[in-house]
């Protein structure tokens, strides 16, 4: 099983590849001056050739769905519905704090994931 992973809730656009719970692929992109909508289209013919994939043989699509930056989420869930509508896919919505956390299980203690603020907040 294949699940392709989209987060845009920071600046940093960040795109998955797993196999069967095996990260094949942890794609993270920044350029200065790009919105994530300027880049997530080619960012992601650029990690199907590295994978040697297809979107066919994709079985799910998994997307942030917050909190983070509203412009930043419409940009990925605007992606990940047109390639779920396209490809007749079940969409996956993840949360941002609790997958920031996932990531980090292994830390001994209590997690509190947190994103930065616009304006200072």
């Amino acid at each position: 099983m294949y699940i392709l992973g989209i987060d845009t809730t920071t600046d940093i656009l960040s795109l998955a590849i797993v196999q069967n719970d095996r990260m094949l692929i942890d794609y993270k992109m920044q350029i200065e001056g790009f919105t994530h909508s300027a880049i997530i289209i080619k960012a992601l013919q650029n990690i199907l050739a590295m994978a040697g994939l297809s979107l066919e043989k994709f079985n799910a699509i998994a997307v942030s769905i917050g909190p983070g930056s509203f412009t930043g989420l419409r940009i990925g869930l605007a992606t990940a519905k047109g390639l779920v509508f396209a490809l007749s896919l079940p969409i996956i919505g993840v949360n941002s704090l609790e997958s920031y956390a996932f990531s980090r299980k292994f830390l001994p203690g209590i997690l509190c994931p947190m994103v930065k603020a616009r304006k200072g907040e």
